[in-house]
């Protein structure tokens, strides 16, 4: 396991985060929660003056892998197999995403693994960014 300071640093120094312009601002001590970051700017904007969707993608597509990973230890594999994406409108301003882990959602994976040594589980998600008229930016669920 991972110490959650080291964590954080470690992914705000990932040079495709730096070039997004994706900030993880917390990192739980248990890994159950992260919030994530992007403030739109002229390097990760597009030609309609908002969020790049390749950026607001990055900016959660690896976060509960990552969570799962160090929650669950060492003795269990996690892969993020799959990961569709619907925007629903256009992101601008600040976006900020808060992932959480919920413990009976950790435990249902666990009970998913011991019984079928496997799990397809999905997680969906809603982003939510800082702009009143906006919400939600995008949709994603992923199994």
């Amino acid at each position: 396991m991972m110490n959650n300071r080291l964590f954080k640093f470690l992914l705000n120094i990932y040079p495709p985060y730096i070039g997004a312009g994706i900030r993880i601002r917390k990192v739980a001590p248990d890994f159950r929660e992260i919030v994530v970051q992007m403030r739109l700017r002229w390097y990760n904007r597009n030609y309609f003056n908002t969020h790049f969707g390749g950026s607001l993608y990055a900016m959660v597509d690896p976060f509960y892998c990552l969570m799962l990973v160090q929650v669950l230890g060492k003795d269990y594999i996690v892969w993020d197999q799959a990961a569709p994406i619907e925007f629903k409108n256009p992101g601008g301003a600040r976006c900020r995403r808060y992932l959480r882990l919920v413990t009976s959602r950790c435990r249902r994976f666990c009970h998913g693994l011991l019984m079928a040594g496997n799990t397809g589980r999905s997680m969906r998600l809603m982003f939510a960014m800082k702009r009143v008229s906006r919400l939600p930016a995008f949709i994603r669920s992923f199994t």
